[in-house]
C-alpha cells in the first residue's frame, strides 16, 4: 500500500490535502482515502476503521494537533497510513486466530513426529520379517519404488524425470540411498524439531506476548512503523514521544473496545516503555 513518494509528482487527493496541517484536512484525507478504496473496491475493513473515525472525530482533536504540530506533510500521511494498516488487520480477535493457529501448527507437527516414528518402527519389524523368515510380503522394497508409485500420476515426473532418477538410482547399490524406515524417521524429525514462526514481522511482534491484548496491536504498529524509516529518518522514535493520551483514543476507537476492554493513558504508557526497552529506542 505505501506509495513510492518520489517516483511521482502528483499526490493522490488524500496525501496532498494533509499539506494544509490542520486538522479538518486530516478529516479530509480519510474521507478522500475512502472514497478512493471504494472506487477502486479495495480495503473494505480499512473503510470500516476511518467510518469509526469519522464518527468520533472529535475524541481524535488531541492525535490530529500533536500530527500536524509534530510532523511534516509526508510524515503525517506515513503514520496514518501504518496506523489505518494495522488497526485494520491486527485487532485482537485476528491476532488471537494466529496464536491459535500457531498451537494448532505444533500440535500437528507433535502427531506427525509421534505416527512417523511409530510408522518407522513398523515398517523396520515388517522388513525384517521379509529378510529373515521364510515369509516375505509383496511390498515396497526400496525409496524408489515409493517414489515412482507417488508419481504415476504425475505426468511432469512421467515425462522427463522418471527415466533419469531411475538410471541414476539403479547406477548404486542400495546402501547409497536411505531406505523407506530412515525417510519417513527423518520426517519424523523434521516435525519434531520445527520452529513455528510467523511469515512476517508484524504478525511475529503481535502475537509476542503469551496472552492477547491491546498491547500486540500497539507492539505491530510501532513494528510496521520501522518500515517507514528509510522514507522518513527517525520516525519511530518522534512517533514514541507522542502523548500517550493522543494515542490511546484512536485505538480504543480504531479497535472497537468496550468499557471492559479500553485502554488507559497509563497503561499505553507502560506498554510503550516496554515496546521501546524491545526495540531498544531511545
Amino acid at each position: 500500500k505505501e506509495i513510492a513518494m518520489n517516483s511521482i509528482t502528483e499526490l493522490p487527493s488524500h496525501i496532498d490535502v494533509l499539506r494544509e496541517g490542520t486538522t479538518e484536512s486530516i478529516r479530509r484525507s480519510l474521507s478522500s482515502r475512502k472514497a478512493d478504496n471504494l472506487d477502486k473496491k479495495i480495503w473494505p475493513s480499512e473503510n470500516l476503521l476511518i467510518d469509526k473515525l469519522l464518527s468520533r472525530f472529535d475524541e481524535i482533536e488531541c492525535f490530529c494537533l500533536q500530527l500536524n504540530e509534530k510532523f511534516n506533510f509526508m510524515e503525517r500521511y506515513s503514520i496514518l497510513d501504518c496506523l489505518l494498516g494495522i488497526l485494520a488487520i491486527t485487532k485482537p480477535s485476528d491476532l488471537q486466530k494466529s496464536r491459535e493457529d500457531k498451537k494448532s501448527l505444533q500440535e500437528l507437527n507433535r502427531k506427525i513426529a509421534k505416527q512417523a516414528f511409530d510408522l518407522a518402527e513398523l515398517i523396520e519389524k515388517r522388513s525384517e520379517l521379509n529378510n529373515c523368515t521364510q515369509m516375505s510380503s509383496n511390498t515396497y522394497y526400496s525409496i524408489s519404488d515409493v517414489i515412482n508409485d507417488a508419481a504415476q500420476d504425475n505426468y511432469l515426473f512421467q515425462s522427463n524425470p522418471k527415466k533419469q532418477f531411475n538410471q541414476l538410482f539403479y547406477q548404486y547399490d542400495l546402501k547409497y540411498w536411505p531406505n523407506i524406515t530412515q525417510v519417513i524417521d527423518a520426517i519424523g524429525i523434521d516435525a519434531d524439531c520445527a520452529d513455528i514462526e510467523a511469515s512476517d514481522s508484524i504478525t511475529e511482534a503481535g502475537t509476542k506476548s503469551t496472552r492477547s491484548s491491546v498491547v500486540d496491536t500497539i507492539r505491530a504498529f510501532f513494528t510496521a512503523l520501522k518500515n517507514y524509516e528509510n522514507r522518513h529518518h527517525n520516525i519511530s522514535v518522534k512517533v514514541m514521544n507522542m502523548s500517550n493520551q493522543c494515542f490511546t483514543s484512536i485505538f480504543n476507537i480504531g479497535l472497537a473496545l468496550g468499557p471492559d476492554e479500553i485502554i488507559s493513558d497509563d497503561q499505553f504508557k507502560t506498554a510503550k516503555h516496554r515496546i521501546k526497552k524491545e526495540m531498544n529506542i531511545r
